[in-house]
């Protein structure tokens, strides 16, 4: 024989034969919350990164710290990503060409696995055209926004 008391423990546990129990129910609430959390911070996040943000680069070539080693001069450089995000995959690509004009003599490509906003990272430049009779010039070529 089963007792009143015992009838109403069962009943605030269960909700008859098809209802949820009360595990049931705070596990099912938990898990909606949890889910609203996780994409509102998405949401935000999104809608956070200012309209337009792009990543933007200078490159500064340390021509007057040129090195002679053998027959090829080597040459320092640094580029910076001043832009309002930050980049991956990024190439910079270099040209050599005859202080008196003309084509380049040669080009040289560097790529950047990573290259976070205000980061830097620094180069070295290797040719065998001499840098005192030449201009040397640096662009970003290609970049990915994570």
């Amino acid at each position: 024989m089963v007792s009143a008391g015992q009838d109403d423990a069962e009943d605030e546990t269960r909700e008859g034969r098809n209802g949820w129990t009360i595990a049931e129910r705070t596990t099912f609430a938990v898990s909606v919350l949890i889910v609203v959390a996780i994409a509102s911070v998405a949401i935000v996040q999104h809608f956070s990164r200012p309209a337009g943000a792009v990543a933007a680069f200078e490159i500064s070539i340390a021509d007057d710290l040129v090195e002679r080693r053998q027959d090829a001069f080597h040459i320092p450089f640094t580029i910076r990503n001043v832009g309002a995000v930050g980049a991956r995959e990024v190439t910079a690509r270099f040209e050599v060409v005859p202080a008196a004009g003309g084509q380049a003599v040669d080009e040289v490509s560097v790529t950047f696995p990573v290259l976070p906003v205000s980061g830097s990272e620094t180069g070295m430049l290797t040719i065998t055209d001499d840098p005192a009779d030449h201009v040397i010039s640096g662009r970003v070529e290609s970049y990915l926004v994570p």
